[in-house]
């Protein structure tokens, strides 16, 4: 017996625009969950070499008997090298912000980085005469360094005489392990945070407070850690070794130095006291 013909030639209109319709929609609701994985996976990597930065400080407080960093003769970029594997170059870099970008107008050699970029900077590198370049985007807690001497309000640095407590001076001072930061989400390699320091307007978020917004006495210092770089806030490690994402405002909820006084962040319009 011989088949009837099918009477059936393929999808009509309606068909292949409900199709298309499912697909369009199962993309729309793949695509922001892909994102966010992306994203996830990027702060998680963000942590785990924070929390390595932080475990190479305290092999060097192991190694050196609680001394801190060298200052600025010899920046902690150089001082880590032997306890980073591979070296600290491979560590300094946030998966958000590993792009360098020099701006228009900067100091030979040295530019701040932002919630996207990686700041740029010279310094001795094994006790070598001559100055290396380095970039990174993040920053250390400068009160873990140990030459306060050389730093100077001229210079933009903390003012050693001023304030001759807020040092650490040996990690056995160190008794809020887990709520003192050693490094951090930052626009430039270092910063000393000061309770009086302002939150910036969310003009500045992008990209933290910028060297003459943090310069001398000037309540910006904070600010340097304080960028949309991860949703949630900075991601810091500590003293104990671990590391997590604080929430901006919580920043001043942590022990910075010796003489930091946790509490609340501080308006942009208060003006604060004078930062370090």
């Amino acid at each position: 017996m011989t088949p009837l013909p099918s009477t059936r030639k393929g999808f009509t209109l309606i068909e292949l625009l409900v199709v298309i319709s499912i697909i369009a929609l199962l993309i729309g609701i793949l695509l922001p969950a892909l994102a966010s994985a992306r994203a996830a996976a990027r702060v998680s990597r963000c942590l785990a070499t924070t929390r390595s930065l932080a475990q190479a400080v305290n092999t060097h407080f192991t190694d050196t008997q609680g001394e801190m960093i060298a200052g600025l003769e010899d920046q902690w970029m150089s001082t880590l090298d032997d306890y980073l594997d591979g070296g600290a170059d491979e560590y300094r870099l946030c998966p958000e912000a590993s792009v360098l970008t020099e701006p228009e107008t900067s100091s030979p050699g040295y530019w701040t980085g932002s919630a996207t970029s990686a700041w740029h900077t010279t310094a001795y590198r094994f006790n070598d005469q001559d100055n290396f370049p380095f970039t990174g985007s993040y920053g250390i807690n400068s009160f873990f360094y140990d030459d306060t001497t050389s730093f100077t309000a001229g210079a933009g640095w903390a003012t050693a005489s001023a304030y001759p407590d807020a040092w650490w001076g040996n990690a056995d001072r160190i008794t809020t392990t887990t709520t003192t930061p050693i490094f951090g989400d930052s626009n430039w390699r270092d910063a000393h945070p000061h309770h009086d320091d302002i939150f910036p307007a969310d003009s500045q978020l992008d990209t933290g407070f910028k060297w003459d917004q943090t310069s001398g006495t000037n309540p910006h210092m904070m600010g340097r850690f304080v960028m949309n770089r991860h949703p949630g806030g900075t991601n810091l490690s500590f003293v104990d070794g671990h590391a997590s994402t604080v929430p901006h405002q919580e920043l001043w909820s942590l022990h910075w130095s010796r003489v930091f006084e946790p509490g609340d962040a501080p308006s942009n319009n208060s003006g604060g006291g004078g930062g370090f």
